[in-house]
């Protein structure tokens, strides 16, 4: 039964999902029509980032309580993926994603009000690291502002620490720019412009994914707002901030420079985290294997459509 794959934690299930993600990224692969060495480098180097990506979402997901013992969160995260074919091979934008899930995770620690000072140092960093590869991921920062209003707003100080992370970005990219290339920074190609272009998505591939995304998006969305009330009240603001980040997620979509779905990217993590409320719902055993048997197969649509 599938349900009995996603529902405990068990390291056999880890391997199967992940042979699961390995099948959608090798089918994704073998339709390209180049299939060169670097090509396959780059698939790799993108099933890799997922893999660890998925990781740090679940320990997210298991950490803050918000949803129980199981690996929905880590289905979704890979049915989402498959939902979107161009993002495998988008390396920069995976890699960017994955710094704003790790910050993320560093924001939503500050509910235990411990070590205050380094998770927003460490959450600003991430944050700073994911613009240099995607510019307007810099809008994340707004999820660090929202969790230092909720769990550390008292001091000041934190405030300039936050500031501080991407002034430390900032060096640290202006040192290598300058050891490799013999200038710094350059704040007009670091800056990205906006587009509220969508002529893209007039590619009927490119629709397909973008509709499927926002029915799933205000789907998931609508059951997990119904069922927040349901989440223990000290883990309550976490979820609270998972909603931020989703919006903050679709506004970075709607003014991605080059829209292509793989700035779709960004919505996963948060999308993978209010899947998990749907799982959650009483069903029948039948419909619950039906359900994910749908969720399982229609990555293959999109990968061949």
């Amino acid at each position: 039964m599938l349900s009995s794959i996603f529902t405990k934690t068990k390291p056999i299930n880890f391997i199967i999902i992940k042979v699961y993600l390995l099948t959608l990224f090798l089918l994704r692969y073998y339709k390209l029509e180049e299939k060169t060495t670097s090509v396959a480098m780059t698939f790799c180097a993108g099933y890799i980032i997922s893999v660890i990506s998925i990781l740090i979402l679940h320990f997210l997901v298991r950490k803050y309580n918000l949803s129980s013992r199981n690996l929905y969160s880590v289905f979704f995260y890979v049915f989402l993926i498959g939902m979107a074919p161009e993002v495998m091979n988008a390396i920069p934008l995976l890699i960017s994603s994955f710094f704003v899930v790790v910050g993320t995770e560093r924001v939503c620690n500050l509910r235990n009000e411990k070590a205050i000072k380094s998770s927003i140092l460490e959450a600003s960093i991430c944050y700073g690291m994911a613009s240099v590869l995607y510019f307007w991921s810099i809008s994340f920062m707004i999820v660090l502002f929202i969790g230092m209003l909720f769990f550390a707003a008292k001091s000041y100080k934190n405030w300039i620490i936050s500031l501080t992370g991407l002034g430390v970005v900032y060096i640290f990219v202006s040192c290598y720019m300058l050891f490799r290339y013999d200038h710094f920074l350059d704040l007009d190609s670091y800056i990205d412009p906006i587009s509220i272009n969508f002529e893209a998505y007039k590619n009927v591939s490119f629709l397909f994914t973008l509709t499927s995304f926002g029915i799933c998006l205000l789907f998931f969305m609508g059951i997990f707002l119904v069922n927040i009330q349901k989440i223990p009240v000290n883990h309550r603001p976490v979820a609270k901030l998972i909603i931020f980040y989703v919006l903050i997620a679709v506004f970075v979509v709607f003014i991605a420079p080059i829209k292509n779905t793989t700035e779709l990217v960004f919505l996963i993590g948060p999308m993978s985290v209010m899947g998990t409320t749907y799982m959650k719902l009483e069903y029948s055993p039948l419909v619950r294997e039906i359900n994910l048997g749908v969720f399982l197969l229609l990555p293959f649509v999109f990968l061949f459509f």
